[in-house]
C-alpha cells in the first residue's frame, strides 16, 4: 500500500463521508468499478500501520496510541492498542479481513479545511457515487462530547454535510451522487470540519468507494439460465438494453485466472453459450454512453451477473450400501453390489445417463444413548432429544430425526409426539429407534368469582390451580410486590376487570380474570346527630362513623352555630373511625348546649371528593 494510492483514497474518503442533506445515497442503478481500489486502506499484520502514509496534509501521522488532537493513525484493531482514551470504544475495521486497516482521526482544535485535492480523468455527463463507512468512536455514556460534523465542497461550492455523526457506537454509510457537466473531466474536492476539536470530534473511517452510477433499468433478461449439454438449438443469453443509446460488451469470468474477459462482439444483444462442456459459467455486460467511455474503467457500468448452467449428459456415481440394505435407483431396488446404468430426466428437461458403481460393506451395529427432554408445557415446542455415546458402524455419523438431519446429534424445539431417531454412518448403514415425547398436563388456575363491593371494602382472594403456583402477576397490580402470594387481600378503588397470570415451576402460564363492581354512591359513612362532652366517658366527641376504608382523608370540617357563625374548624384529618372532629369547645372554652351545624368535605380513596352537612346537638 503506497502513499500515492492511499492519498487518492483519502481524498475520496472524506468526500464520501459526507451525506446528502437527507442522509440518503440516491444512486439506484448499477455501478462500475471502484476507482479507488484500496478504499479499505489495505491490510497488514501490524496493529498500527508502521509508515506515514502522507494522506492528510495539516494532520500528523502517529504510531502511538491514542492519537491526540490533530493526529491520525491507520489501525486494524483498537482493542489491541497499548493505550486508549477511556471515552473511546474498542473496534476493529469494518471488513471480513482481520488484518484490514481503518483510519482513526482525532480532529484539530479549530474548525476549518480538512483536505483538498483535484480528481482527474472523469467522464462528462456521467453520474458518480461516493460512499464511506463512518463511526463516532466516543462511547455512548460519555457526556458533553463534541460530535463530528463534516461539510463537503465541489469546485468551491458547498454541496453536502454529514450533520452531527451520532454517538451510538455503530457504523453508518454516508454518501451521495453528483453528475459531471458536459466537457468536464475533473473536480476539486474540499473537506471542511465544522466541529472543533478538544473534547470529542473523534471518528473512524473505512470502505471508501468512488464509482460511476449507471442506469436503474434491468440489463439482463434472466439472471439464471440452464441448458442441456450438446443442445441442438443455440443456447442464448439476452439483454434488453437499448444499443441505440448505449454501447455494450459481453464478458465472461475466466475462473482459471479469476478475471473477466470480453466475449463476442460489441453491441450484441444476444450471446451464444458454449454447451459442449457441462458446468456453470458466469457472464455480465459492461456498458456506457459512448465508445470512448466503454473503454475507460472510470466511465462504464456493470450489469447484473447471469449464471448459465450446462447440465451434463452423463454422470458417474460411486456409492456404498450395507449388507441387507436396499438402494432405489431408476425405479429399481438394489440389494447387491455392481455397476448399474439408469436414464434420468432432470427438472430442467435434460436427459442424462447415470452410471452407478455400487459396493457393499459389512454392517456393524451402531449403539447410542438418548437424552430426552419432554416439552415443559402443554403443546409447547421446546422438547429436546440429544444423541450421545455413539459407538460402532463407520464414523463419522449423521443423525436424523424423522426427515431432519444434523451433524451435531441434537434436535431441539420439538413438540410432543413420536419421533424416529436414526444414526447413519459414512456408508449409509443405519440404526434407528422410536422416541415418544410426552405432553405434560395443561396447567390451569381455578376460576375466580366476580365481586360486588362498596368502596372501602377489602376483597380476599385464594388463588389455586392443578399444580403449585410459583409466580403471580396481575393487570392492574393487586399483589403489592408479593409475586408468590396465593392468599391475598386488596382494596379496589374502581370497577373493572382484573386479569391474573400464574406460572408453575416450568414456566407454564395460566390466566384467569374476574370483574369487580365498586359502588361509590351509597357509602357507609355516617355522622352522629348528638354528643355529650360531659366527662362521663360516653359519647364525648363528635366523630365520623366510617365502616370500611373508603376515606383517604378529611379535607376540612367546620362547626357553625345556629346563626351561621363558624366556631370550629379542622383540616387534613386522617378520617379514621374514632378520630375527633370536635370536642364541644371554642377557643378552649366549653360552648353552650344546643343545636349546631357541621360541614365536612372528604377525599375518598378513589380520588373523588364528597361534602356532607347536617345538624348536631350538643348535650351536657
Amino acid at each position: 500500500m503506497n502513499s500515492e494510492t492511499i492519498q487518492g483514497v483519502f481524498v475520496t474518503l472524506f468526500f464520501l463521508t459526507s451525506s446528502s442533506l437527507n442522509g440518503q445515497i440516491s444512486c439506484s442503478g448499477t455501478f462500475g468499478d471502484n476507482i479507488f481500489e484500496n478504499g479499505d486502506f489495505g491490510s497488514g499484520p501490524e496493529v498500527i500501520y508502521p509508515e506515514d502514509p502522507e494522506i492528510a496534509p495539516g494532520y500528523i501521522y502517529t504510531v502511538h496510541t491514542p492519537p491526540e488532537d490533530g493526529y491520525y493513525t491507520l489501525t486494524n484493531d483498537m482493542g489491541q492498542w497499548l493505550n486508549n482514551h477511556t471515552t473511546w470504544i474498542n473496534i476493529s475495521d469494518r471488513s471480513d479481513d482481520p488484518q484490514g486497516y481503518m483510519m482513526v482521526v482525532n480532529a484539530s482544535e479549530e474548525p476549518g479545511i480538512f483536505y483538498e485535492q483535484t480528481i482527474e480523468n472523469l467522464c462528462p455527463n456521467t453520474v458518480y457515487e461516493f460512499s464511506v463507512d463512518v463511526i463516532n468512536i466516543v462511547r455512548r455514556e460519555a457526556v458533553d462530547h463534541i460530535k463530528p460534523e463534516l461539510e463537503f465542497l465541489i469546485d468551491g461550492e458547498s454541496k453536502h454535510t454529514t450533520g452531527k455523526i451520532p454517538q451510538d457506537e455503530s457504523w453508518h454509510k454516508h454518501g451521495f451522487t453528483f453528475s459531471i457537466d458536459p466537457e468536464q473531466t475533473s473536480v476539486t474536492l474540499t473537506l471542511v470540519n465544522n466541529a472543533p476539536g478538544g473534547l470529542g470530534n473523534d471518528l473512524a473511517l473505512d470502505n471508501i468507494t468512488f464509482r460511476p452510477c449507471g442506469s436503474d433499468e434491468k440489463i439482463i433478461d434472466d439472471e439464471y439460465v440452464s441448458f442441456c449439454q450438446d443442445e441442438t438449438e443455440p443456447a442464448m443469453i439476452r439483454t434488453s438494453i437499448d444499443t441505440n443509446e448505449n454501447f455494450i460488451q459481453w464478458q465472461y469470468l475466466n475462473t482459471n485466472i479469476e478475471e473477466w474477459q470480453n466475449v463476442g462482439q460489441e453491441n450484441q444483444q444476444k450471446l451464444e453459450v458454449d454447451v459442449t462442456n457441462s458446468g456453470e459459467r458466469f457472464y455480465r455486460i459492461i456498458y456506457a454512453k459512448s465508445q470512448e467511455n466503454l473503454e475507460n474503467p472510470n466511465c462504464r457500468f456493470f450489469s447484473e451477473l447471469v449464471t448459465a448452467e450446462v447440465i451434463p449428459l452423463e454422470y458417474e456415481v460411486w456409492d456404498t450400501i450395507c449388507d441387507g440394505d436396499t438402494r432405489t435407483f431408476d425405479g429399481s431396488k438394489l440389494t447387491a453390489p455392481g455397476t448399474y446404468v439408469g436414464h434420468f430426466t432432470s427438472s430442467l428437461g435434460c436427459d442424462s445417463i447415470v452410471t452407478l458403481y455400487l459396493s457393499a460393506i459389512e454392517k456393524i451395529p451402531i449403539d447410542f444413548e438418548l437424552e430426552i427432554d419432554d416439552p415443559s408445557c402443554y403443546n409447547f415446542s421446546n422438547g429436546k432429544i440429544t444423541i450421545d455415546k455413539v459407538e460402532g458402524g463407520y464414523p463419522p455419523y449423521i443423525y436424523a430425526k424423522d426427515t431432519d438431519t444434523s451433524s451435531l446429534g441434537s434436535f431441539s424445539d420439538l413438540e410432543a409426539g413420536e419421533k424416529l431417531i436414526s444414526v447413519i454412518d459414512r456408508y449409509g448403514c443405519t440404526d434407528q429407534t422410536t422416541v415418544i415425547l410426552k405432553n405434560p398436563p395443561v396447567f390451569e388456575m381455578d376460576s375466580l368469582p366476580d365481586h360486588e363491593v362498596v368502596l372501602g371494602e377489602v376483597i380476599h382472594l385464594e388463588i389455586s390451580g392443578n399444580e403449585p403456583i410459583q409466580f403471580l402477576s396481575s393487570e392492574p397490580d393487586i399483589f403489592d410486590n408479593c409475586s408468590d402470594c396465593v392468599s391475598i387481600s386488596f382494596l379496589p378503588t374502581q370497577s373493572g376487570k382484573i386479569q391474573i397470570s400464574a406460572e408453575n415451576r416450568n414456566g407454564c402460564i395460566s390466566e384467569q380474570s374476574f370483574f369487580v363492581d365498586v359502588e361509590t354512591e351509597d357509602l357507609p359513612l355516617e355522622f352522629p346527630n348528638a354528643f355529650s362532652p360531659n366527662g362521663d366517658g360516653i359519647n364525648e366527641d363528635f366523630e365520623i362513623i366510617a365502616r370500611g376504608q373508603a376515606i383517604h382523608k378529611i379535607i376540612s370540617v367546620k362547626i357553625l352555630d345556629r346563626w351561621g357563625n363558624q366556631i370550629h374548624q379542622m383540616e387534613n384529618v386522617s378520617g379514621n373511625e374514632g378520630d375527633q372532629l370536635w370536642d364541644g369547645t371554642m377557643n378552649g372554652q366549653l360552648v353552650d348546649p344546643g343545636m349546631y351545624v357541621f360541614v365536612c368535605e372528604v377525599e375518598l380513596i378513589n380520588g373523588e371528593t364528597k361534602k356532607y352537612s347536617g345538624e348536631i346537638h350538643l348535650l351536657r
